[in-house]
């Protein structure tokens, strides 16, 4: 089974997505909202559509580089080979560690606090953006196979702090149509859209948003060929606004099913406070008072680890195999058949010994019938 880019008009499906310029409220802010809160909408979108604009190699070195410090795996150096970075329209700079190459990913057998990764991060906080929300990191563990959803997935994790993360893993197969689940194998659909169910959902809402609005909502992140609303203009936005309105209150929603194969890590976390005195940097040039500016660098030291490598699977399984099925139906059908011939001997043998006695009964009154003749 295929996943389709469609909506249905039953009422079940997937639940929609929200976009980053669904998150501002642009529309409503434009109509109801007080004067500094449509500027500082406004300077944010500005933000956004001149950084959609720019082209993939300008927007490569706008994003800063040398947020990983350190990277250690099971005591040894990271192989650089396995660190792979990409850009993304709301988060920035993002860096993918063991993904899954034709080169052989790397495997931890030990369990406990500094076994697995350890990553010491700068998010560099004097660097951000005047219309930025929140300083700090995307966390996302995820199977070396998938792409991530760093708009879905993941958690925030804050600079000044040594966050622990625990792992234990779970696996989940379920069944394809035409059982309950109908699950999509994302890995083998030919749609690059496709290749995951967050991918398929924004896809859907693309797809609608086109329909209707004539433009896409470019923080999507997806189907990007296509033209481009304009983030600053009313209209388009309330349009894209009202599109995943309509979509949700009128209960056409998209046929993006579970995958059949998914591994999760039930993460639990934990944190503490890094030295103060090593997270002190001086930055900028001196002031006018011969003085300079000190900066926090947004230090982050993260140490993710198996607390066990026990592996727990949920697998769904038919409740009839067909073999099973035509042994069961074998078994009975030799079972009554067993009985029917069984019984049909039993009234077989009744008969003949009913039609003994009628015959013995009607041949003694042919012989009386005769004797009394002779006489």
């Amino acid at each position: 089974m295929g996943c389709r880019t469609e909506i249905r008009k039953d009422e079940t499906g997937t639940p929609l997505l929200f976009s980053q310029l669904t998150a501002l409220n642009y529309c409503k802010i434009s109509r109801n909202g007080t004067e500094s809160q449509k500027k500082k909408t406004f300077m944010e979108l500005r933000a956004l559509k001149d950084f959609f604009e720019l082209d993939d190699e300008k927007r490569e070195r706008m994003l800063h580089n040398g947020m990983i410090r350190d990277c250690i795996f099971n005591g040894k150096l990271c192989p650089l080979h396995l660190i792979s970075d990409y850009s993304s329209y709301r988060f920035g700079n993002c860096v993918t560690f063991n993904k899954q190459t034709r080169k052989r990913s790397l495997k931890t057998s030990e369990t406990g606090v500094r076994s697995g990764l350890i990553l010491t991060l700068d998010v560099q906080t004097y660097r951000y953006a005047s219309v930025t929300h929140t300083i700090g990191a995307l966390l996302i563990i995820h199977d070396p196979n998938k792409i991530p959803s760093e708009e879905d997935q993941g958690y925030i994790v804050s600079p000044g702090y040594e966050t622990l993360i625990s792992l234990k893993q779970t696996r989940i197969s379920r069944l394809s149509a035409p059982y309950r689940d109908k699950c999509v194998d994302y890995e083998t659909q030919r749609d690059f859209f496709n290749n995951n169910k967050y991918q398929c959902i924004r896809a859907c809402i693309q797809k609608q948003n086109f329909e209707r609005c004539g433009c896409i909502d470019l923080t999507l992140g997806i189907m990007n060929n296509l033209k481009a609303c304009d983030l600053t203009n009313q209209t388009q936005a309330c349009c894209l606004d009202d599109a995943l309105e309509y979509m949700s209150s009128n209960s056409p929603t998209c046929d993006c099913p579970l995958p059949c194969n998914s591994v999760n890590y039930n993460e639990k976390m934990s944190r503490s406070i890094l030295p103060q005195i090593k997270m002190i940097r001086y930055v900028g040039p001196p002031d006018q008072n011969g003085r300079r500016c000190i900066a926090n660098p947004g230090k982050i030291r993260l140490n993710v680890f198996y607390s066990d490598l026990e592996t727990h699977v949920y697998e769904q399984r038919p409740k009839w195999e067909i073999a099973e099925m035509l042994s069961y139906f074998g078994n009975e059908l030799g079972l009554w058949l067993g009985v029917s011939f069984a019984t049909f001997l039993v009234i077989f043998e009744k008969f003949m010994l009913f039609l003994e006695h009628v015959v013995i009964y009607t041949f003694s009154l042919i012989i009386r019938s005769r004797s009394f003749s002779i006489k």
